[in-house]
């Protein structure tokens, strides 16, 4: 700052600067006025770019909504639940996305923090570097009616309110990216990219190349802020002795991605990019369990309407090294009913890697089956058949016959 030299300053000057101040003073009683929802012949400005809060208001204790209100008149505010009970570190680098992407075209984002100050939520804050608001219960503090923002949305975790007031968005925040551009218009700032995400793969708690000499693969990717996937490759380094591996120059975010590493690991798994986080992601990947009787899920399986077999029909699959028991479950349903019709008819734990069955005709039945070191998931069926998914289904009788090509 330039030092302004000491001593009276010239009549006119001081004239000036007392209109300027009468004006200005005009002006905060006009804007005080209106309120969030204050009068609609004027109409509101253009919204600058919302303001950066400084690290040591991160959290703070819920002022009067009375108080804030007048300050975000003319801009779009999005307002985020954040409960004790879950860590949400998936949610802040969305919303730290967001707030970059659509600030400048005036959004403000405050989390409301259900519950007291404390060293958890505050290193939480730190470690995700939040910038933006978040306020806490206290004793005195205005939070219930921070809540009644919510109005008849009151069980969502998002709302978004737009510039006149009006409640464009509420529900969870992985549809709110597509939220945000149909009510503010295409993001006005790119994401920051991060340097490199340092993460480990692990199972059972124990470094990857402990149980798997294979390289690990990752891709596709997918954008949780989008649900696009495929759009965009990064480049990863994975170490085989150490299971450690680097994402280089990803956008900030939250993002999933499929990990391949040999046969029998198979997993989507979802981390996140934060500028500047000295967290990482500790990746836990399941191993993938096959069936080879009564078909052989490592090969191509026949899509759900024509997977049939003959009772008693036997299931069997690999044993998995380290599992000390199978708990292997098998529903039904009406091939005339809905999929709400479901009813469970073996759910149990077990031995032996197989399971021998009876089933009747005019059933839909569906088979699945998780491995057990204890009491951790130590691997689990995976089978493509309508797509990606945890179990086999299959029908009563005999597979349809193809007719010979001509």
């Amino acid at each position: 700052m330039i030092p302004v030299p000491e001593g009276p300053k010239p009549r006119r000057f001081r004239a000036g600067l007392a209109a300027i101040v009468v004006l200005a003073a005009v002006a905060i009683v006009l804007h005080s006025a209106g309120g969030r929802n204050g009068p609609t012949h004027a109409p509101h400005p253009p919204p600058g770019p919302a303001p950066e809060v400084l690290p040591t208001l991160r959290l703070e204790p819920a002022p009067p909504v009375s108080a804030e209100m007048p300050g975000l008149r003319g801009r779009p505010l999005l307002l985020f639940k954040m409960y004790p009970q879950f860590l949400h570190e998936r949610e802040l680098p969305l919303l730290n996305r967001f707030r970059r992407q659509w600030g400048p075209k005036g959004l403000e984002v405050i989390g409301l923090y259900l519950g007291p100050r404390s060293s958890g939520i505050e290193a939480l804050l730190r470690d995700f570097r939040v910038g933006w608001r978040v306020f806490h219960q206290a004793p005195g503090a205005s939070f219930e009616d921070w809540l009644k923002l919510y109005g008849t949305a009151s069980g969502s975790q998002v709302v978004l309110l737009d510039a006149a007031g009006s409640r464009v968005f509420a529900g969870g925040i992985w549809g709110l990216g597509a939220a945000l551009e149909k009510a503010l218009g295409p993001p006005a700032a790119a994401p920051e990219t991060v340097g490199a995400v340092r993460g480990r793969l692990v199972h059972l708690g124990r470094p990857l190349p402990e149980f798997t000499d294979s390289p690990a693969e990752f891709g596709p990717f997918r954008d949780e802020a989008t649900g696009k996937l495929g759009d965009q490759t990064f480049r990863v380094n994975y170490d085989r002795a150490t299971g450690e591996f680097r994402v280089l120059a990803i956008p900030e975010g939250t993002w999933g991605v499929y990990v391949t590493c040999g046969p029998f690991w198979h997993n989507f798994v979802v981390f996140t990019a934060t500028p500047g986080s000295p967290r990482e992601s500790v990746i836990e990947l399941t191993r993938r369990i096959y069936l080879r009787k009564p078909v052989d899920t490592s090969k191509d399986v026949p899509d759900e309407s024509a997977a049939f077999h003959r009772s008693p029909v036997t299931f069997e699959w690999d044993p998995v090294p380290g599992a000390d028991s199978y708990a292997a479950r098998v529903r039904r349903r009406p091939l005339d009913q809905p999929e709400s019709q479901w009813s469970v008819v073996v759910d149990g734990r077990q031995k032996e890697p197989l399971l021998p069955l009876d089933i009747e005709e005019g059933f839909q039945y569906e088979f699945e089956v998780t491995a057990y070191a204890g009491t951790a998931r130590a691997a689990t069926l995976r089978v493509y058949q309508t797509g990606l998914g945890n179990s086999y289904r299959f029908r009563a009788g005999d597979p349809p016959v193809e007719k010979p090509g001509r």
